[in-house]
């Protein structure tokens, strides 16, 4: 860590669920409600934590080939894109990661898997349809509707590797939507609209932003990260303190969120840094706009499984991908998208000053 910089932590919330009579119960009438990470120990999530060893795993799938994200570096960084995306049979993928697990590996590449549909442009990621060999070794929580269920993922990574800051709404992105010439507002309205459509792999496949065009945009969607084999280290950042995160897209660019530079982004050293440990058996609960930063600190395997929590009339009934916006808010983005283009023709000091009066306008009556 450096010298100048200690990280405010708070630990994340854990209960046990064998301590309640009706957890769920408890949990969709008290605990959902707070709306803070959560982790849960003791629910029954199948037999998976049991039977997903890397041997089982091949034994499964010995001819299938995935695409995988692949990198020099331990820190996978979506905005500077230090990784490449391979195909690999799956069976090598395991055997490398065992290779690594046992430090007998002369390979340094660093492997995520993150599932996708059969065909990414179509269908909605589903463990039950696209890894059906698995589908009777894993149980879903039932901390929601199932009729809610949107889109269940499935991950493998490599030991050390470390995913970006980023946010996690179903399959969506963020843009800042008042920006001067030399420097960005800073204000909680930057991340006030999110909106695209995927047309490339990958943004299919991670995160982007509309404006940046790199990955997720935002559907407004809780989940659950169920840990199956391995550890991983999580820190959440609430939306609360969005504007310390300094946001590209639904990224941060603090990439090094332990070793933060604090003369290029100062108002990281604000930021409350939520911390726990999944271990195999685990659950995390996600609410929807809570950033999180993960380091695998073993070789990993998780499934992530997102659901749509507000009523069906604020989604768009055609949105396949679970990457548009509420309807809504895509209506407030193309009024917003007028004014900017309005207060593009002014002078340049009248358009700070009129940009500044409309964000504060904003903030006033909607934060």
């Amino acid at each position: 860590m450096s010298a100048c910089f200690t990280p405010k932590i708070r630990q994340v919330e854990c209960v046990d669920s064998s301590g309640y009579t009706d957890f769920v119960h408890v949990f969709k009438t008290q605990l959902y409600q707070k709306r803070v990470p959560l982790v849960i120990k003791s629910l029954n999530i199948g037999s998976c934590v049991e039977n997903w060893s890397w041997k089982y795993l091949k034994e499964k799938w010995p001819d299938k080939v995935v695409k995988l994200h692949v990198s020099t570096s331990e820190q996978l960084n979506f905005i500077a894109k230090n990784f490449s995306y391979q195909s690999m049979p799956f069976s090598e993928f395991i055997d490398n990661l065992e290779k690594q697990d046992s430090g007998d590996c002369s390979r340094i590449e660093k492997y995520y898997l993150r599932s996708l549909g059969n065909d990414p442009r179509k269908d909605v990621c589903d463990i039950y349809k696209h890894f059906p060999e698995l589908s009777d070794d894993i149980n879903f929580p039932d901390m929601f509707e199932k009729e809610q269920i949107y889109s269940s993922v499935f991950r493998i990574a490599s030991k050390g590797v470390q995913l970006w800051t980023h946010y996690d709404v179903g399959e969506v992105g963020v843009r800042c939507l008042f920006v001067t010439q030399n420097r960005k507002i800073q204000s909680k309205i930057e991340i006030a609209y999110i909106s695209h459509t995927p047309d490339s792999y990958d943004r299919v496949y991670s995160v982007s932003a509309p404006v940046s065009r790199d990955g997720h945009n935002q559907s407004i969607m809780d989940n659950i990260l169920v840990q199956v084999k391995g550890r991983k280290r999580i820190t959440l950042f609430s939306p609360e303190d969005v504007d310390h995160l300094y946001l590209n897209g639904d990224k941060s660019e603090v990439i090094d969120i332990e070793n933060a530079d604090l003369k290029r982004h100062p108002l990281f050293a604000e930021v409350v840094h939520h911390q726990c440990h999944l271990d195999g058996g685990d659950v995390l609960f996600i609410p929807a706009l809570w950033f999180h930063n993960v380091i695998n600190e073993t070789s990993t395997i998780s499934v992530n499984i997102f659901w749509r929590h507000l009523p069906a009339e604020f989604y768009d009934s055609s949105d396949v991908y679970g990457n548009k916006d509420l309807l809504i808010a895509n209506s407030a983005e193309s009024i917003v998208d007028r004014v900017i283009k309005k207060i593009n023709t002014l002078p340049p000091i009248y358009k700070e000053f009129y940009t500044r009066r409309f964000v504060n306008k904003i903030k006033d009556k909607c934060l």
